[in-house]
């Protein structure tokens, strides 16, 4: 874990603006080719939303200023624990939040995802795995949409990104789908949001 010294930190003019928003949140939404996700996961027959999701999350991992979090009035840099899908079985109405530990593996990581989904009946994990969320993801696999907005508290130091993707289409036999991307502007600007999305898709074409 590293600290951030808001006297030499680049962003740090950035950050104080912000921290005064009371809705400092903002987000993006951009189009990602995820052929290569789609035939990964069914040639070693694995879940697509668990497998694109590690792939996310590692993008997650490798960039500052998603990984920044504040923990007693100070920022932190650190890679954090749990991945949070928002899982739902296609015969059941309700869904719930599946807290998942990362790995390096995708393989192993959505068969450790797929045994914590099957084994939880209830919106919320009781596995006690802590909160030391990454990032928390979701997908509408039934609609499209050009832009999607998340819930958020009236915590302004909430710096967990939230992540959503639609149904994917057929495009020039390409499996197309839109990705959004939600932020706290005060630790995560634009540039920092182009950087994880160029290395989302550097992730999904180094997938084999």
């Amino acid at each position: 874990m590293k600290e951030i010294d808001l006297n030499n930190w680049d962003l740090a003019e950035q950050y104080n603006w912000f921290s005064t928003y009371s809705n400092p949140f903002y987000g993006i939404t951009t189009k990602l080719d995820v052929t290569n996700v789609y035939n990964f996961a069914k040639r070693n027959n694995i879940s697509f939303y668990f497998c694109f999701g590690h792939l996310v999350n590692t993008a997650v991992r490798q960039i500052e200023e998603f990984n920044i979090r504040d923990v007693n009035g100070k920022l932190m840099v650190d890679n954090h624990k749990l991945v949070s899908f928002t899982c739902k079985n296609s015969n059941e109405r309700k869904y719930r939040f599946v807290n998942v530990p990362y790995c390096d593996n995708v393989i192993e990581f959505c068969k450790i995802a797929k045994e914590i989904d099957m084994g939880q009946t209830t919106l919320f994990s009781k596995n006690n795995l802590g909160d030391d969320f990454s990032v928390f993801l979701s997908c509408l696999p039934w609609i499209n949409f050009t832009m999607v907005s998340n819930p958020q508290t009236n915590n302004t130091t909430d710096y967990i990104p939230r992540i959503v993707w639609d149904k994917y289409e057929e495009i020039n036999n390409k499996k197309i789908l839109n990705f959004g991307v939600e932020v706290n502007h005060a630790v995560v600007d634009g540039y920092a949001i182009s950087k994880f999305v160029l290395k989302v898709s550097e992730l999904i074409n180094k997938l084999k």
